[in-house]
């Protein structure tokens, strides 16, 4: 397989084969770094625009600011303070 996918790219020799891995693999750790980073991107930017629509619904029902921090505390997982 990997001698037909060499000679398509127009390497002659078997010597060639180690190379196209070596690319592949490097394509591939690529891809997927890149969509790690990406879709971390988009949580972040998902739980900061959630978060602002949950502030400004609070606010418009009237909410103190220590409940929306108690509140935006306790969805980011951190103790509540007593």
């Amino acid at each position: 397989m990997m001698l037909v996918l060499a000679q398509m790219f127009g390497f002659s020799s078997g010597d060639s084969v180690p190379i196209v891995l070596g690319l592949a693999g490097m394509g591939f750790a690529l891809a997927v770094v890149l969509t790690t980073l990406i879709t971390k991107a988009v949580v972040a930017s998902t739980r900061v625009r959630e978060e602002a629509a949950l502030k400004a619904l609070m606010l418009e029902r009237g909410a103190s600011v220590e409940e929306i921090e108690r509140v935006l505390r306790a969805t980011a997982g951190e103790k509540e303070k007593s």
